[in-house]
């Protein structure tokens, strides 16, 4: 899409962001026909269970499909300015590596504030496997500062975890989490940290999307007959396919 379609399409759709993105070819939905049957595949997610098992569900944000479109993220960004400076006192915006990056950087400009992020560093673990920390080597914290984790989806809030540690390490503040869209079934406009300090949760969209463990009755067909994609971002395209195939035959 061209920047001028995108610009026509975005004063149509200005305060419709999740349809924004899905023009943008990042909003999966899965299909179903008039009877609520799957036309497309069921999703995994990062979260699992109790055993291991990759929850799943019927919806995915890729928001990376936006990040290649700088108008998109700077009309969003400007929808989500008087938000944030009315309900957050900060200094600085840091975007939760890697999907905060391109949006907390468009904020900081919307803004005008200070943007830093961290660097993921992969070590071998004892168990022969892989060991990701955060660590901040390209930019610091400074003592003091007010810092807003910026994130492109929250839900289980993992990262922003880390990065309140992090931050707090350096000798920062963490006071506040913003995302573009906040899926969380748990966290609404609050996230209670470790040692039971209080961070606001502010998103441009907040939309709890379900998730169901892999014997869930609701799910359990689809996952017996092989009807899920478990890297949705590496087969995206088998998703989009589904979407397409699935409005073709609606005509």
């Amino acid at each position: 899409m061209d920047s001028d379609a995108l610009n026509k399409v975005i004063e149509v759709f200005e305060d419709d962001y999740i349809t924004l993105l899905g023009i943008c070819q990042g909003h999966y939905l899965c299909p179903k026909d008039r009877l609520g049957k799957r036309q497309g595949p069921l999703v995994a997610y990062v979260e699992r269970d109790e055993n291991g098992r990759n929850l799943v569900g019927e919806v995915f944000v890729h928001f990376a499909m936006a990040e290649q479109y700088p108008q998109l993220l700077h009309h969003f960004a400007l929808k989500f300015f008087p938000k944030i400076i009315a309900s957050l006192d900060f200094d600085v915006f840091c975007g939760a590596t890697y999907g905060g990056l391109a949006f907390g950087l468009v904020l900081a400009l919307v803004c005008g504030k200070k943007f830093v992020y961290p660097e993921k560093e992969i070590e071998p673990a004892p168990n022969g496997g892989r060991k990701t920390t955060l660590i901040f080597r390209r930019h610091e914290i400074q003592p003091k500062e007010k810092v807003v984790i910026v994130e492109d989806v929250s839900n289980n809030f993992s990262t922003a975890k880390a990065l309140i540690r992090l931050i707090g390490i350096a000798g920062g503040q963490t006071t506040g989490i913003a995302s573009f869209l906040n899926r969380s079934l748990s966290v609404d406009n609050e996230y209670v940290a470790q040692g039971g300090s209080r961070v606001p949760v502010l998103s441009l969209v907040r939309q709890p999307i379900p998730e169901y463990r892999q014997d869930d009755p609701y799910v359990a067909e689809d996952i017996e007959k092989g009807n899920i994609i478990w890297d949705p971002k590496r087969d995206w395209d088998i998703l989009l396919e589904a979407m397409q195939a699935d409005q073709k035959h609606s005509y």
